[in-house]
């Protein structure tokens, strides 16, 4: 099988041992795929002590928004010289990390399969990456009432967009298939053809956290990392398919 590279999000410091994602969110990713080689990415994505301050000083005005504008994007590179060392990969990323992953991708990683778990890269930069990265087949997994997408992504990020892909998703693309967990026909679907009991909204606990903790999600990203392009799952995405360019 192919090694993975998991790849995670925003408010993580790999040097403080508090936030060093490898003994916390990886944790409870690796579990699910420890039949598979498994390299652990990590990146500064201003987390730790006096983030803000670092924030500030680096010219961004909240932390999140240096994290989207500067750390992701210069994470992309050495991302993208990991895969080449790995050789053909696939990934797994949350959240903020959808943009170093997309990023890193259009920079020529030989990244093979992307399952993106609650991305918060925006849809328009979405588009251009998986454009210039046609080899590469993604699944978007989306929930439509993600509160930390909601709350953040959709908001603090600079520019004229305002709809994440782990909300609206991307259409029109022929490598670029979203998963609806919080659909009823997605649902439907799971539970008829594989017995798969989705869900991409939970009570209790944030639902930005949901696509990994609810265990049942995950032999949906495992069919497709085994090579199931999923053609049969509805596509419920929301956002207006752009045809454009194709």
């Amino acid at each position: 099988m192919k090694p993975v590279i998991f790849v995670h999000g925003y408010n993580f410091d790999p040097a403080s041992v508090e936030d060093d994602p490898i003994t916390g969110v990886y944790a409870e990713w690796e579990p699910h795929l420890a039949d598979r080689p498994i390299s652990m990415f990590t990146y500064y994505s201003a987390g730790g002590k006096w983030a803000l301050l670092k924030a500030w000083a680096a010219g961004y005005r909240n932390t999140y928004r240096w994290a989207y504008s500067k750390l992701a994007v210069d994470a992309a590179r050495p991302l993208c010289d990991v895969a080449w060392e790995i050789g053909p990969c696939d990934v797994i990323c949350h959240s903020l990390g959808s943009r170093v992953v997309l990023k890193a991708a259009a920079l020529g990683a030989p990244f093979e399969r992307v399952v993106i778990l609650g991305g918060a890269e925006m849809v328009p930069e979405a588009r251009i990456a998986a454009r210039l990265s046609p080899k590469v087949q993604y699944l978007n997994v989306m929930s439509t009432t993600d509160d930390v997408l909601d709350l953040m992504a959709e908001h603090f990020t600079p520019g004229d967009s305002h709809a994440a892909i782990g909300h609206d998703g991307v259409l029109g693309l022929s490598n670029w298939r979203n998963a609806v967990l919080d659909d009823s026909e997605v649902q439907e679907w799971a539970l008829a053809t594989h017995d798969w009991l989705l869900s991409g909204d939970l009570e209790g606990f944030m639902d930005h956290h949901v696509y990994y903790r609810w265990e049942q999600n995950w032999p949906l990203y495992i069919q497709f990392l085994d090579g199931d392009d999923l053609i049969d799952m509805p596509d419920k995405a929301r956002e207006p398919p752009n045809t454009f360019f194709d």
